[in-house]
């Protein structure tokens, strides 16, 4: 019996064609591993920005600045502004926004607006609509 060093050309052959099959499906898991996180970012601050619509419809007498909104809700007071990159509501500290550049809250038309930067992008949201702005 005769030892081999070394590897036979079919043994080589079903190696490449393993790799062959399974490095398309390795390249998108990398892709989509890269973009997950911008993703995750966007979904985080979209639903965010939908919490903050509905706690701004039940606020009174919301107090504007342009850094700051303040609101009287559930007989305290509650304020919205950016800390350390992000929107949050306090008492408490709730995150509505995440990943923040610039913010700013102001009014347009009787319209609480708000607008921020985030991934270089620019966003702009009609939150609030009441006639005493």
């Amino acid at each position: 019996m005769r030892h081999q060093n070394g590897y036979t050309l079919i043994e080589l052959l079903v190696c490449l064609s393993l790799f062959a099959l399974l490095s398309p499906i390795a390249i998108r898991l990398i892709q989509f591993q890269i973009r997950f996180p911008d993703q995750n970012t966007l979904r985080q601050n979209q639903l965010g920005i939908l919490q903050l619509r509905r706690y701004m419809s039940l606020g009174l007498s919301h107090k504007i600045d342009e850094d700051r909104v303040c609101m009287l809700y559930q007989d305290e007071e509650f304020c919205f502004y950016m800390h350390e990159n992000s929107l949050i509501g306090t008492p408490g500290t709730q995150f509505f926004l995440v990943d923040l550049e610039t913010l700013r809250f102001y009014v347009h038309d009787h319209w609480l607006i708000l607008s921020y930067r985030s991934q270089n992008r620019d966003h702009v949201y009609h939150m609030l609509y009441n006639a005493k702005f």
